[in-house]
């Protein structure tokens, strides 16, 4: 998580799930940790990679019934 998270906000508005709160820790900046781990590494850019090739994008903006499952779960 970044570190301008508020982790008892995040539980409260249903970002994360209470049993994560006490698991939870601050990364710090993760992504250039990751970024340095991969470009230094041939061993993580391969496992980057392979998992890479078995992503999928899936754009929730075509999915009609997204935005109001989105929304009735919220905690607002």
């Amino acid at each position: 998580m970044g570190t301008a998270i508020d982790i008892d906000n995040a539980v409260y508005t249903g970002l994360f799930p209470a049993d994560l709160k006490a698991v939870a820790a601050f990364a710090g900046n993760g992504s250039l940790q990751g970024a340095s781990m991969i470009l230094l590494s041939e061993k993580n850019k391969k496992r980057c990679d392979d998992i890479c090739k078995h992503t999928q994008v899936i754009d929730l903006s075509l999915n009609n019934d997204f935005e109001k499952s989105y929304i009735t779960h919220m905690k607002l």
